[in-house]
Order: C-alpha cells, then structure tokens, then sequence
C-alpha cells in the first residue's frame, strides 16, 4: 500500500537585517489543521531554537550570527520592506499588440 508522510505542523522564520547590521527573527510553528481566521499570529511564536531542533537544520550559521541578532520574537519594529531593485534585464513590459 502507499502511504504518504503528511507534515504534522509548518513553520516559517523571517529574519530581517537593520542598517547598522543586527538582525530581528521571528519564527512561528502552526499545526497542520485548520485555524480560526481570528487566530492572532503570536499565538504561534516559537523559539528559533524548537524549530532547528524539529526540522535539524540550524538558523543561525556563519552567515547569520548569533551575536547579530538584536531581538527573538518581539513586538514589531518600525518594519518597513525596501522596494527591490530594478531588474537589469528588462526595464519595461513590452508594448502588447493591437
């Protein structure tokens, strides 16, 4: 018979880099199950640390310094997302046909 691994939760980690070069981490672990909508997200925070343990791989390496990392899972930060560059590759979307 086939039998199919299906995840028992998900997670997701964002790390976001100040100017002057720290780092803020969020990481949230959900149950793979249907949540209320009026769920808050902080429900779901979690240490960096359980995630690394569950899934066996690390967050911070030597790309990603532990003594970088300015807060864990605090109240958000003034956090605002930079456009991202233009691509060199195509300035424009071309003009459609008539």
């Amino acid at each position: 018979p086939n039998q199919v691994a299906v995840p028992t939760h998900f997670f997701k980690i964002m790390i976001g880099q100040q100017k002057d070069g720290q780092l803020d981490i969020y990481s949230y672990l959900m149950p793979n199950e249907p949540i209320d909508k009026d769920t808050p997200l902080e429900k779901f925070l979690v240490a960096p640390e359980l995630i690394e343990q569950n899934a066996g791989f690390l967050v911070t390496t030597e790309k990603i310094q532990k003594n970088k990392i300015r807060t864990i899972n605090q109240p958000w930060i003034d956090f605002k997302l930079d456009s991202p560059p233009p691509s060199p590759r195509q300035k424009s979307l071309p003009t459609p046909a008539a």
